[in-house]
């Protein structure tokens, strides 16, 4: 399979020799082949210029009615959209709470801009380079991207670090670096601040296919199978792998130990990075694992877990731990984000199909097994075996997990061990001001607060007859219309709390210019 110009993306193997015709159907996603007596059907995923930064979801497309690109910043909590006009848009890269953008520049033919925004699309900082953007990706300090015969890694400013302000604009040796790949970086070199581009132009017998990075790490897959690895941000070549595969796509897992490659027919392979010693002493750089899938589109390793990651097979999604997959579940999403024992996709095909008017039913949260287990075993056991479950397969999410249950059940012994193996000193101080209220009516609203049920908190305290603590509730949460309410329903309140809250209100309108 190639892209308009006879560029290859992927190899499908056929089981026969003979193949007759084939077609694509009208949304071009799926491809019927007729070989022999058989018909085969190809599902096909797009590899999209798409981006998850923060809590955003940013993708583009075209409007009929405007010669721009459409940038559409996609806030899936709060379901807002900012959009942003561009007159070209090549390619995007995110990690955290940025994004970087590569747009075709108007003023020169060959020149490419990097634009740095944050999770809204407002933009922060911007970079000019004169070579084609084939590969970009983003770490915490750098966007590094790629051509077919160079590479090129940018450190950028971190507008959350005040000292990272600090440095001079001038000093480009430090900030922006330019490699030919089939040269080996010095560390005694250093480059001029002007960056030569002319070096991204000179050929190479074994161009670049694929690249991955950490804060620490570059990995670098050229078309020959062969991997080279870089130490950041110094950029000296540490070792060379030979995998004898052509990589599309890879992955390091959260403590660099381990790499996963998807080569070009869709097989996932896996490599330990810190190498072994065979039989007879030898050591390697690598050691392959016993583990391989194929039709593989797809792979995220989860942020707080090395040993666990998810991958996309066809139409379903496995979770691995190790090299144990668990049982598969059907889902067409790409995959955003990893972390606690939860997995976010989205259904970029129908964000597509539909990109003006996106809705929070295209963007799926998967838990994982042993979530969805210890969930369902909350419900049916008591929390003392919950415990010693939890005690045999610790993570900070099913101690989390514990700790709610145990708050919702009253048991404040249990939610207190939960709390501290979780590392949440504020659950810790919560259980000891429960454990210090003598009258189970206040401590039960007190847990309905911690679960932001205000409202039905308020109609215990109420029915205690503590208005004053549904006041004081009221107040914390700075909705003042609600307590001016309760102050005027008892007739509790005296002229300060009126006043006070009046004035409250008042303020609520003036900020918004509504005299």
């Amino acid at each position: 399979m190639f892209l308009l110009f006879f560029q290859l993306l992927r190899n499908l193997k056929i089981p026969s020799k003979n193949l007759k015709s084939f077609s694509w159907d009208k949304a071009g996603l799926r491809l019927a082949i007729a070989s022999d007596h058989l018909l085969y059907f190809a599902n096909i995923k797009p590899d999209y210029k798409w981006g998850y930064c923060s809590s955003s979801i940013i993708y583009h497309y075209t409007k009929p009615e405007r010669n721009e690109i459409c940038v559409v910043f996609w806030e899936t909590v709060k379901d807002i959209k900012y959009v942003k006009y561009m007159n070209s848009f090549v390619n995007i890269a995110t990690h955290g709470d940025y994004c970087c953008i590569v747009t075709k520049s108007e003023e020169m033919e060959d020149q490419f801009v990097l634009v740095l925004c944050n999770s809204i699309g407002t933009p922060l900082e911007q970079k000019y380079v004169e070579m084609e953007p084939v590969f970009i990706l983003m770490t915490k300090t750098h966007v590094i991207m790629a051509s077919r015969e160079a590479f090129y890694l940018w450190h950028f400013k971190n507008p959350k670090k005040a000292t990272s302000l600090l440095v001079s604009s001038s000093k480009k040796s430090r900030r922006e670096r330019l490699y030919h790949i089939d040269v080996e970086p010095s560390p005694s070199a250093t480059q001029s601040d002007v960056i030569d581009f002319s070096v991204a132009f000179q050929g190479t017998n074994n161009p670049i296919c694929c690249m991955c990075a950490s804060e620490n790490i570059l990995l670098i897959a050229r078309m020959s199978g062969v991997v080279h690895r870089y130490s950041l941000p110094h950029v000296l070549l540490e070792h060379k792998y030979n995998f004898n595969t052509i990589a599309s796509l890879m992955e390091m897992n959260c403590n660099l130990t381990i790499l996963a490659l998807v080569d070009n027919y869709g097989v996932l392979s896996m490599y330990n990075l810190n190498g072994y010693k065979d039989n007879n002493g030898k050591s390697s750089n690598t050691e392959q694992l016993n583990f391989d899938r194929k039709d593989v589109w797809n792979i995220k390793w989860a942020n707080d877990n090395p040993n666990l990651f998810a991958l996309m097979e066809k139409e379903r999604m496995l979770v691995v731990r190790g090299i144990e997959p668990e049982e598969p579940v059907s889902s067409k999403g790409y995959l955003c984000h990893f972390s606690d024992l939860q997995i976010k996709t989205v259904l970029l095909e129908n964000i597509m199909t539909y990109p003006q008017n996106p809705t929070k039913d295209f963007v799926i949260d998967i838990e994982i097994k042993s979530l969805r287990d210890t969930r369902e075993m909350l419900t049916k056991v008591s929390l003392e075996e919950a415990l010693h479950f939890i005690e045999k397969n610790p993570h900070p999410r099913l101690w989390r997990l514990l700790a709610e249950t145990a708050l919702e059940a009253m048991d404040t012994g249990i939610a207190e061990q939960a709390f501290v193996h979780c590392q949440d000193y504020y659950g810790i101080q919560f259980v000891k001001k429960l454990n210090n209220q003598q009258i189970d009516a206040i401590k039960k609203a007190e847990v309905l607060c911690y679960f932001h049920k205000f409202d039905e908190a308020e109609q215990l305290y109420v029915s205690i007859d503590r208005w004053d603590l549904a006041v004081a509730m009221r107040k914390k949460m700075g909705d003042w219309f609600r307590v001016l309410h309760l102050l005027t329903s008892n007739s509790s309140g005296d002229d300060n709390q009126l006043e006070e809250a009046w004035n409250a209100i008042g303020d609520y309108f003036a900020d918004r210019q509504q005299w």
